[in-house]
């Protein structure tokens, strides 16, 4: 239940983000705001050094998540990233895209480092807040809009709390970023 939890909370702040753009940038508001470059990366900047003061790739104690490690390391250090293992059984109770998403930093930086771990996290929620900015410029043709569904997205604890643990939330919710914004992109 807290899986679909978090899939719903986080593609519900991702949903919410072009609707808040439509409010602020509709016509019968007479409100115009400019997102200066310097602000945008800035916005970014300040994420990563949210990202590395809160601690993120601190492992958090209150889940079973610690089990995507061990098993990623178990297959970097067997070689075998066909089949996962898992106090030398077979694991199969979850599918391996998770565990090979995870692993893949382990081996290029051959290290078991925690932020290696949390890695594949931080780039499905810069992915996220990518597509947020595309689609919201496309949405209503101005990029301000696009740059304010993406600040909306970040200013949420829902990215900083998903990037502590070795979900596959993140993925999944770029890549339904990702299927909008092409779908909008193909309109």
């Amino acid at each position: 239940e807290a899986f679909s939890v978090h899939i719903n909370t986080a593609f519900f702040g991702a949903a919410l983000a072009p609707v808040f753009s439509e409010i602020l940038f509709s016509s019968a508001l007479a409100v115009e705001i400019r997102v200066p470059l310097a602000v945008a990366t800035s916005l970014v900047i300040g994420f990563v050094l949210a990202a590395f003061t809160l601690g993120v790739w601190v492992e958090p104690l209150d889940h079973g998540y610690t089990r995507y490690a061990t098993l990623a390391f178990e297959m970097v250090r067997s070689g075998d990233w066909i089949a996962p293992h898992l106090d030398d059984g077979l694991y199969v109770d979850k599918p391996p895209l998770v565990i090979w998403l995870i692993a893949l930093p382990m081996a290029l930086a051959n290290s078991t480092a925690s932020f290696t771990q949390h890695a594949p996290n931080l780039v499905a929620v810069v992915l996220s807040v990518l597509f947020l900015r595309r689609l919201g410029a496309r949405s209503f043709g101005r990029a301000d809009a696009g740059w304010l569904a993406a600040g909306l997205y970040v200013s949420t604890l829902l990215p900083f709390a998903l990037l502590r643990d070795k979900r596959i939330d993140p993925l999944f919710s770029a890549l339904l970023l990702g299927a909008f914004d092409c779908y909008h992109a193909a309109l």
